[in-house]
């Protein structure tokens, strides 16, 4: 596994600890394709941020348990506007 985004023939991608990361972001950060990162969270095999309705995105202390062998559960976000019944 490769945690380095700006190794040789890799693109440099801006990694914020902040904010939820995209594919493309947790791809770089795993150092996989994002083909493979598509397929490991279908299977359930990472972490992924669940409770959205807009797309796959990474919650990065989630993918950074994963990669120390620290396999955490999915994260799941309130959605906006949505009230408790």
């Amino acid at each position: 596994m490769n945690n380095d985004p700006a190794a040789p023939g890799r693109e440099a991608v801006e990694l914020p600890s902040d904010r939820l990361w995209t594919v493309h972001q947790a791809a770089a950060f795993l150092g996989r394709s994002t083909s493979w990162v598509y397929k490991a969270a279908e299977r359930g095999e990472i972490p992924r941020a669940k409770g959205l309705a807009w797309g796959l995105r990474f919650v990065p202390a989630d993918l950074m348990a994963y990669a120390r062998g620290e396999l955490r559960t999915a994260t799941v976000l309130p959605l906006r506007g949505a009230e408790g019944t």
